[in-house]
């Protein structure tokens, strides 16, 4: 029998540091998780307010062009430049629509515009896939 004790806790201590290994392993792939999400939460909020930025920053240069425009007296042409515009941004809402727009989304545009989810389900372009820029003709 005293044979057998050493075995017995050689045994125990293999089993504990077996244990010990495993616990330290899933210590560092939880930690390493939480931080691979907490980066890609980050990266994602830098990559959304990016794309933001740029957008705004396009805005701003189509409203100085038809500012520009309306000053140098070529208000229809502005109308119309803003008329395409419409369509176009209407018929990319309807696509989106059209593909699952969220519930926080629907009642967003809804509480802005009671009509418009309806009217882009059926959105149908008035200018195709193309539109001629029409010269400036002050009056």
């Amino acid at each position: 029998m005293a044979d057998e004790r050493p075995e017995k806790k050689r045994l125990d201590s293999i089993i504990a540091t077996v244990v010990v290994v495993l616990v330290v392993i899933a210590i560092g792939f939880a930690l390493g998780w939480a931080m691979g999400e907490r980066r890609m939460a980050m990266s994602t909020a830098d990559d959304l307010k990016n794309v933001q930025a740029m957008l705004v920053f396009n805005r701003i240069l189509d409203e100085r062009r038809l500012q520009g425009l309306v000053s140098s007296g070529c208000a229809n042409q502005a109308a119309d430049e803003l008329d395409y515009t419409l369509d176009k941004d209407t018929e990319l809402l309807s696509h989106y629509v059209s593909e699952g727009i969220d519930a926080q989304t629907q009642k967003y545009i809804s509480d802005r515009d009671h009509n418009l989810l309806n009217a882009v389900r059926t959105f149908k372009s008035k200018y195709g896939d193309s539109w001629v820029e029409k010269a400036c003709q002050p009056k």
